[in-house]
């Protein structure tokens, strides 16, 4: 299976996902609702600290060849980083604020409403970030290196990760992507990581991606396997 290398769209759409679904969330919680509120921080918690790791994955793995190769870029996209994590840091300060206001559920309201407003306006500002990203950057990565360079940066991106952060990441990535995006990875993966891991690989797939899908998936799969 031979397709270009593509370093963004995998984990951009598992991050569109999740923040489409978190600001959903946001808008509908319940301010009176403790659990519900407790979950909702954990889940943005949570995001941002993904959020922050794939920030270092591109600068230490994908903006070297920036540097080299499209002069001028990385240093902006480092300082729009710095500025999500900024970001991103208030809307957990945000969420961990309002849920402490237990006592006081008119301004938890008026709190909870704010947080909903900013993490829309995060949304919109990281959605052009990561487009300029994957429409103009990955382009030019595609011309001017070759995709030996390119399945090199992603290896050591996967082989970089914590297996609880692998995990996650592949969860976010998987249950958002289409059967020729998910087959690619895998076909891609399959040449990278050990047996074991593989084995991983594929149970987060049986269990996130969509069960027709998913069939669809293997067959595919199997059919690239090489011959013993």
């Amino acid at each position: 299976m031979s397709q270009k290398v593509h370093l963004y769209t995998g984990p951009h759409k598992g991050q569109r996902s999740s923040l489409y679904k978190l600001t959903i969330a946001a808008g509908k919680i319940n301010n009176i609702d403790e659990a519900k509120l407790n979950e909702f921080h954990n889940e943005l918690t949570a995001l941002r600290d993904e959020f922050r790791l794939h920030a270092e994955l591109e600068e230490k793995f994908i903006h070297p060849l920036i540097r080299e190769r499209l002069p001028g870029i990385a240093w902006r996209k480092e300082e729009e980083h710095k500025i999500q994590h900024r970001d991103f840091d208030n809307l957990v300060s945000m969420s961990e604020l309002m849920v402490s206001k237990s006592k006081n559920l008119e301004k938890r309201n008026e709190m909870g409403l704010e947080l909903y407003r900013a993490l829309n306006r995060f949304i919109a500002l990281y959605l052009t970030h990561i487009n300029e990203e994957e429409e103009f950057i990955q382009t030019g990565l595609w011309e001017t290196c070759s995709q030996m360079e390119l399945g090199s940066a992603m290896r050591d991106i996967i082989l970089y990760q914590k297996p609880e952060e692998l995990r996650n990441h592949l969860e976010m990535m998987l249950s958002s992507m289409n059967q020729d995006e998910i087959t690619g990875l895998i076909a891609a993966g399959s040449k990278i990581v050990q047996p074991e891991a593989l084995k991983k690989i594929y149970e987060i797939g049986e269990r996130v991606v969509e069960p027709e899908d998913w069939v669809a998936i293997k067959s595919r799969l199997e059919k690239t396997e090489p011959q013993k």
